[in-house]
């Protein structure tokens, strides 16, 4: 078993460092969307509303719009296509990437799109402009939940929507919280979280050896999505504002660290016999939310109980998203026109790029992840 000072090392779950905690609770705190627009991340003026999940964010956004129809890509998180439905909007799927997990641009529609959802996927950045090139009309919503600092063309992701989704507890290890700009005012009577109500995840997130019993109560189970409730009238708690605030002081140095461990990765999974790792998309560069691989399709069927496997050995990797909208049973019909949305859908695995990984804990793990392969081929 791995020792545990290393094993937040070996875990897609970042916790909060209680340093940065404290911090938060005692320090005065700016309001996220100062820190992203002096970081040149934010680059228009914009409304922003604050809410505690990105999903109520984009619930209130798609109650509030006009169109009747909202366009996703096939493979994302299911609840972004759930706010939608509960908005009362029409869902209609895309084709996405097998390589960069990415939109397919080359294959939307020729007809005029109302509304578009873009997704930088687990921080690999979408070319926009490519999309307002075909469709100058629609109305564009930029999902950056995984992209702070990932950049296209040497400029960051984050200003070219009609609309923007910021995370607050992604790249930022936080209790939870989103970020919306709009170019106009919600109306929104909203009430702050109370940490009482959420205390079990304040305990999850936050670091300590307390997470030596969590972590054999991991063992027990593999992640998967619950059912989720929508409202639009909940802002975080003051204190996930003072953490983001905290944690993205030191989120640049981070991911320029999470960058150099991606290409240790990317140097072990070359020509590997079962596992192929996202691309990067060529004209931009991915802030790595997760590294994320994908198993060849004669493995495949092998993924869940890899996972299952690896987590009684302390390393906690993920399966995003293995429940995305291609795989519910509303959306079946798309799976002919999407298959390699489904395909992703049943092969990804999520790895941890904690700034603080060596290289020879890269090595290591891509090796455990390979002999679990084979011993269950």
């Amino acid at each position: 078993m791995i020792e545990a000072k290393t094993m937040n090392q070996f875990d897609v779950v970042e916790k909060i460092p209680a340093q940065r905690l404290t911090q938060a609770i005692f320090s005065p705190t700016m309001e996220p969307e100062l820190m992203l627009k002096r970081a040149g991340i934010i680059r228009k003026e914009w409304y922003a509303t604050y809410f505690n999940w990105g999903r109520n964010a984009l619930y209130a956004l798609f109650k509030r719009l006009p169109y009747t129809t909202i366009h996703f890509p096939a493979f994302t998180c299911p609840v972004l296509t759930d706010a939608a439905l509960a908005a009362g909007k029409k869902v209609e799927l895309l084709e996405v990437e097998l390589e960069t997990y990415n939109l397919k641009i080359g294959n939307l529609p020729n007809k005029d799109l109302e509304c578009l959802v873009v997704v930088h996927t687990f921080g690999n950045p979408v070319d926009i402009g490519q999309i307002r090139k075909r469709h100058p009309k629609t109305f564009i919503i930029e999902d950056c939940a995984h992209a702070i600092f990932s950049e296209v063309g040497g400029k960051y992701v984050g200003h070219q929507g009609d609309a923007i989704l910021f995370s607050l507890y992604k790249q930022v290890p936080n209790l939870n919280g989103a970020l919306l700009l709009t170019k106009e005012r919600f109306q929104l009577k909203q009430e702050t979280e109370s940490l009482i109500s959420f205390w079990p995840r304040v305990i999850f997130k936050t670091e300590g050896w307390h997470h030596l019993v969590i972590n054999f109560l991991r063992h027990r189970y593999i992640d998967t999505l619950e059912e989720r409730a929508y409202r639009d009238s909940i802002q975080p708690h003051p204190l996930v504002k003072g953490v983001f605030v905290e944690g993205f002081k030191q989120l640049e140095k981070e991911i320029a660290a999470r960058r150099q461990i991606a290409c240790w990765y990317r140097e072990e999974l070359k020509n590997h016999p079962y596992l192929v790792a996202q691309k990067e998309a060529k004209y931009g560069e991915s802030s790595y939310y997760q590294l994320v691989i994908r198993l060849k399709p004669d493995v495949a069927h092998l993924r869940d109980q890899v996972v299952r496997s690896l987590r009684q050995r302390n390393i906690f990797l993920d399966r995003l998203w293995y429940s995305a909208p291609i795989t519910e049973k509303r959306f079946t019909h798309y799976q002919l026109s999407c298959p390699q949305a489904l395909q992703l859908a049943r092969s990804v695995m999520s790895l941890p790029v904690n700034s603080r990984m060596t290289q020879r804990e890269v090595v290591t793990l891509v090796r455990l992840l390979t002999q679990e392969i084979k011993i269950n081929l």
